[in-house]
């Protein structure tokens, strides 16, 4: 179980890409169109000061399939509560923030700690996650960033897809497509020497709140690594107040430090 709670919480960090039809493709529409993007996202972000929710993680890999209960919490900008729930009784609990991850095993009575560090993720699902991107993907609020580079295009499906080409041949790829009318991220999809990295997949989409528009289905899979991860939130609740971040630790837990 402790593996599995320390593969949880790390994938959890990391947000198919479906083709259209081309009407519209031009740099110079893409630098206005994601100024819209950036200004729309920047202000669901803003709405949301605390996330609660309760979901069911799957893990498939080579190495394990199993599912499990979590109970989330995310208090903007810096920190990530994990709780797992095994027969109605808690078996572990998880904080991460910008530059550690705490990792209490209820059941062996033992913490883990250490920094947070992006390579951790990559070694999970072969892409660097920064702390500042883990927040936007668990809420569902990963958007293409402004950046003269990219390309984007407006597809007869009522889709917006916005590419951003590699800059060195050793470099990534990445698509994001999403929904022209609620600006919300279907997909995005990392490649590299046309070989897909990772594909982010969400739907399911819920407006807890006016105007905030969140999936409650996310889906990462890792070709690479032979992995994949469903998240499927069961309950959202916004802006919770008091909001309970810290893992309840017996004085007799038993301390491991490590890197992850």
């Amino acid at each position: 179980m402790k593996r599995f709670l320390l593969l949880s919480l790390l994938a959890l960090v990391v947000a198919g890409c479906g083709s259209s039809r081309a009407i519209v493709s031009s740099r110079v529409t893409a630098v206005n169109g994601l100024a819209t993007l950036d200004s729309t996202f920047f202000a669901r972000r803003t709405a949301i000061k605390t996330f609660t929710g309760d979901a069911v993680i799957a893990v498939r890999s080579p190495q394990q399939d199993r599912s499990v209960g979590v109970t989330l919490r995310i208090a903007r900008p810096d920190s990530v509560y994990l709780k797992l729930a095994a027969f109605g009784l808690t078996v572990g609990e998880g904080l991460a923030t910008p530059d550690s991850v705490f990792v209490y095993n209820r059941i062996q009575n033992e913490l883990t700690l250490g920094g947070y560090t992006p390579e951790a993720v990559s070694r999970l699902l072969g892409v660097p996650v920064a702390f500042a991107d883990l927040i936007d993907l668990l809420t569902g609020l990963a958007a293409p960033p402004v950046d003269p580079r990219a390309l984007l295009t407006l597809g007869r499906d009522s889709t917006i897809t916005v590419v951003y080409p590699a800059a060195r041949a050793d470099s990534t790829t990445r698509r994001y497509t999403l929904d022209r009318r609620t600006l919300a991220v279907r997909s995005l999809v990392l490649s590299r020497a046309d070989s897909t990295i990772l594909t982010a997949t969400f739907s399911e989409f819920d407006e807890p709140q006016p105007g905030v528009i969140l999936p409650r289905q996310i889906r990462l899979d890792a070709p690479g690594r032979q992995t994949r991860v469903d998240v499927t939130y069961t309950s959202v609740e916004l802006n919770r107040r008091p909001l309970r971040l810290q893992p309840r630790i017996p004085d007799d837990a038993h301390r491991i430090e490590r890197t992850f």
